[in-house]
């Protein structure tokens, strides 16, 4: 037994499978958009294995630390009592040129 369908309910049919198909779309392009995001910024980021922390000394401080103790070489321990340093860490001059 076959149903004929009137024009109006068969109207009424095609409208909900296309608004049933646009819900389906949005909803899949959605998840797509959430896994580009995440794939993009990772939430743990990067760490470096390799890196190393550096204690910044400018040349200038070295030497006034220098001319006011009257030091020719500066040591860690030099550093260290002056507070510019822990002496734990290692040390990168820094200057201008």
């Amino acid at each position: 037994m076959v149903q004929v369908l009137d024009s109006e309910v068969l109207l009424r049919v095609v409208i909900r499978v296309q608004r049933l198909a646009q819900v389906i779309r949005r909803r899949l392009v959605s998840k797509v958009d959430r896994c580009h995001f995440s794939a993009e910024f990772p939430k743990a980021g990067f760490k470096n294995v390799n890196h190393k922390e550096y204690f910044a000394v400018n040349l200038s401080t070295l030497q006034a630390l220098a001319e006011a103790k009257s030091l020719t070489k500066i040591t860690i321990v030099d550093l260290k009592a002056a507070g510019l340093t822990n002496g734990k860490e290692l040390v990168k001059v820094l200057g201008q040129w």
